[in-house]
């Protein structure tokens, strides 16, 4: 029976593989905030409430958004305003001094957000996801490639 995990991990490296083919790597040119984006996915007009660039799934049931806030106030203030949202409930959160990810269920939907202090300590790059529920196996490798993506040292400054 060892087959079937040493089966189950190969799949998983395909899945994420394929995942990784079909992205592209996006800057913004306004905050410098960098990712991956797939590529099948339409960038949105500019919305100023986001600070950057949102982009829809083909089907239009899932989003992904990069943008930037400057660092006003505290590093704390910040990390707790992205954290907690009204109607949210939180599966898991991660906090270590200038980064934080968090990630749970808003309704049916799943949310996920990383924000990264970048630029001297001077601008928070983020990156947020949402997606329906019933597709969080789909979106794992997904998410996963494009958080990893968003790395301090990784984004320049605009």
């Amino acid at each position: 029976m060892r087959i079937i995990p040493a089966l189950s991990a190969f799949i998983a490296i395909l899945a994420g593989a394929a995942a990784a083919k079909d992205l592209l790597p996006y800057e913004d040119g306004r905050s410098g905030t960098a990712t991956v984006v797939p590529a099948d996915w339409r960038e949105l007009p500019p919305d100023e409430r986001w600070h950057g660039t949102r982009f829809v799934s083909p089907d239009g049931s899932s989003w992904l958004a990069v943008y930037a806030a400057p660092k006003t106030g505290s590093i704390e203030a910040h990390m707790n305003a992205t954290t907690q949202v009204d109607g949210e409930t939180i599966t898991y959160l991660v906090r270590r001094p200038g980064w934080l990810v968090v990630s749970g269920h808003k309704g049916d939907r799943i949310f996920y957000r990383k924000a990264i202090l970048a630029c001297g300590g001077t601008v928070w790059h983020h990156i947020a996801l949402e997606y329906p529920a019933r597709l969080q196996r789909t979106y794992d490798p997904l998410v996963s490639v494009v958080s990893r993506s968003l790395e301090p040292g990784a984004n320049a400054c605009g």
